[in-house]
């Protein structure tokens, strides 16, 4: 498999900026001391997510994402049970020193439903002549309990 390597010299760059912008403000006199190495352990965390999904190729991504898409959803109704308040907002989970929003992943996982979505309903629909029972066989197994198992096959 051939892979581009554009991409990820990008997000690598655009990492090392990031840090060194922090880097930079974590001297100020104001910020706290482990700024830069929460920012640190986050750009680790996330390295890893990004170099399997690059790894995995988009047909793969695909496959998975109404797996990942409803693995967010729990994670974001778990908030009403463990979450942590910030704010005034019980919306964050706790992991050890980690602390993340699961709303964020529901972003990014709807993001991959709806590109499956897209790429799904692309694909030319199945022929039929428009009658009752030839609409009725895409609706799956009960479909021929309604017509009997008679078709008109257009």
């Amino acid at each position: 498999m051939k892979y581009d390597l554009r991409f990820p010299v990008v997000i690598a760059a655009l990492l090392v900026v990031g840090l060194m912008t922090v880097s930079t403000a974590a001297l100020s006199p104001r910020a706290s001391s482990g700024v830069f190495n929460k920012q640190l352990m986050g750009v680790a965390l996330a390295a890893v997510p990004i170099a399997l999904l690059w790894w995995a190729g988009r047909d793969r991504i695909y496959r998975a994402a109404p797996y990942l898409y409803g693995l967010a959803l729990l994670m974001q109704l778990s908030t009403f049970v463990i979450g942590k308040e910030v704010n005034g907002q019980r919306n964050w989970i706790v992991i050890g020193p980690l602390q993340f929003q699961p709303l964020e992943i529901l972003k990014f996982a709807l993001i991959l439903m709806l590109a499956v979505t897209l790429r799904e309903g692309s694909r030319a629909p199945e022929r039929t002549c428009g009658c009752w029972r030839c609409s009725c066989r895409r609706w799956g197994w009960w479909s021929s309990r309604i017509s009997a198992g008679r078709w008109c096959y257009a």
